[in-house]
């Protein structure tokens, strides 16, 4: 799936609600599908245009500032949903387009646009978690979906489209999605997204101070949950020993998009 779905599916909407009476083309006019992996503009250099400038650009009604910020993006956001939600390429595809609407929609109500990878990680996990609160009900209407306890693994099966190139890479991925939902995300902000921890703060709403403490407890969860996933104690212990390099070398098996270390 790319990026030209969601810009041909909504050229129409966004022209009209945002972007302008007419719409300059789908987002394959500015990126090709063939580069479009990467999540970045072929011809864009991130360290001359921010997105806060982007951002800006596009309220005052530069078209392709808006779709060149949401091309950026648009592999981060699938990234965010790819490991958290099961086989079904229509869903995934649904909550990517519903990020980018809530973002065309919410454009000019964006307080800290210095922080838009920040604003764009709130609103898919917020989408997220009213996914998952739909899901959940449906198989037990009387309670409610518990992110601090409850895993993606507890309403759906692993997503099949994931098993990676080496076995640490599926272990640590179906280990993820077996801890609870705030740490899997939070891990995943963490190691993929260098998000740091007072940005993890806001997206998952709980109170900076905690972030760091949280991040402990979460990786320790997940180690926990790793060894009663393999049987290979080779495998575990390359799993273990190099924890942040398997990490990082999920981030690419999911796609490789924009993202900006954070101190």
């Amino acid at each position: 799936m790319g990026a030209p779905t969601f810009w041909a599916r909504h050229q129409e909407h966004t022209s009209k609600a945002v972007l302008g009476a007419r719409f300059v083309g789908p987002l394959e006019v500015f990126c090709s599908s063939k580069d479009y992996g990467s999540g970045v503009h072929p011809g864009y250099n991130r360290t001359m245009v921010s997105d806060a400038e982007l951002l800006q650009r596009w309220r005052n009604g530069d078209r392709k500032a808006g779709a060149e910020l949401f091309g950026r993006y648009y592999t981060t956001v699938e990234r965010f949903f790819m490991n958290k939600v099961p086989d079904a390429s229509t869903e995934i595809r649904d909550l990517v387009q519903e990020t980018f609407m809530a973002l065309v929609e919410s454009r000019d109500r964006i307080e800290h646009v210095e922080r838009f990878h920040t604003y764009v990680f709130s609103v898919a996990y917020k989408l997220f978690q009213n996914h998952l609160r739909k899901k959940y009900r449906r198989g037990s209407r009387e309670r409610l979906y518990d992110f601090d306890n409850l895993s993606v693994h507890d309403v759906s099966a692993s997503p099949r489209s994931l098993l990676g190139k080496h076995e640490e890479q599926r272990i640590l991925l179906e280990g993820l999605r077996r801890i609870p939902v705030s740490d899997q995300t939070l891990l995943e902000l963490y190691y993929w997204e260098d998000v740091n921890t007072a940005e993890i703060a806001v997206v998952l709403g709980i109170p900076r101070g905690t972030v760091k403490s949280r991040l402990r407890s979460a990786r320790r969860r997940l180690e926990q949950t790793i060894r009663t996933i393999t049987e290979s104690a080779e495998v575990l212990e390359n799993t273990l020993s190099d924890l942040d390099v398997w990490a990082r070398r999920c981030r690419q098996l999911l796609g490789d998009g924009p993202s900006e270390s954070q101190e």
